[in-house]
């Protein structure tokens, strides 16, 4: 939570701005900054058809009304910034190279071990049986899995007929995603047999009253 001034406050501790990106890499990293609760994890079998521990940690940033740009830029900058030197470290622990230098292979593989999680209001609840789908600027995620948009119809059906599934729900991470890639999953969706789609829109920083 960022209030009007711009301070920050995670987990109930007002922290510094010059502190957020580390505070922020330490839970991505799986470690609780003040040696507290560390994220959940849990076990993720990856494209590769590998299976790795996962942190099931997602961010929630919430503003004041009055909050400046700057600020909002400046804690999404950090944020970002986190998440990159998360992903680097562990391109350099698994594969020795640079993130940037990795096949779309290797990269896939780290970006499914070390998922982007920005979900800015928390007051949004995934039915527990529904197909969970975010459209993010890195691609489309069907249950946590990189899925191109043409196989969509296929990916949704094997898990319509596997797990039953009749209830789609779709995030949308990218502000500039085309209403028409909206439209053609839906359509694949439907095609795979999904009976109800919830589409929540852009999913964006949170305001609150200002007091």
């Amino acid at each position: 939570m960022q209030n009007r001034p711009g301070d920050i406050l995670i987990n109930g501790r007002l922290v510094a701005k010059k502190d957020l990106k580390a505070i922020v890499k330490s839970f991505i990293s799986g470690k609780n900054y003040w040696n507290e609760a560390n994220p959940e994890t849990a076990v993720n079998k990856l494209n590769n058809g590998n299976s790795a521990k996962v942190n099931q940690l997602a961010i929630s940033y919430q503003v004041d009304r009055a909050t400046s740009k700057e600020a909002i830029a400046g804690s999404m900058q950090a944020i970002g910034k986190a998440y990159l030197e998360v992903r680097a470290e562990k391109a350099q622990e698994l594969f020795s190279k640079d993130y940037f230098q990795l096949s779309d292979a290797q990269q896939l593989e780290i970006d499914e071990r070390v998922p982007i999680r920005i979900a800015p209001f928390t007051a949004v609840k995934m039915s527990a049986n529904a197909l969970d789908i975010r459209i993010t600027k890195e691609g489309i995620f069907i249950d946590q899995k990189k899925c191109a948009l043409s196989l969509i119809e296929e990916r949704a059906k094997a898990l319509v007929q596997n797990k039953k599934r009749s209830l789609a729900e779709i995030r949308v991470l990218d502000p500039a995603i085309n209403k028409d890639v909206i439209k053609e999953i839906k359509r694949q969706l439907r095609n795979a047999g999904i009976k109800r789609i919830n589409y929540s829109g852009v999913m964006s920083v949170v305001e609150t009253p200002a007091k």
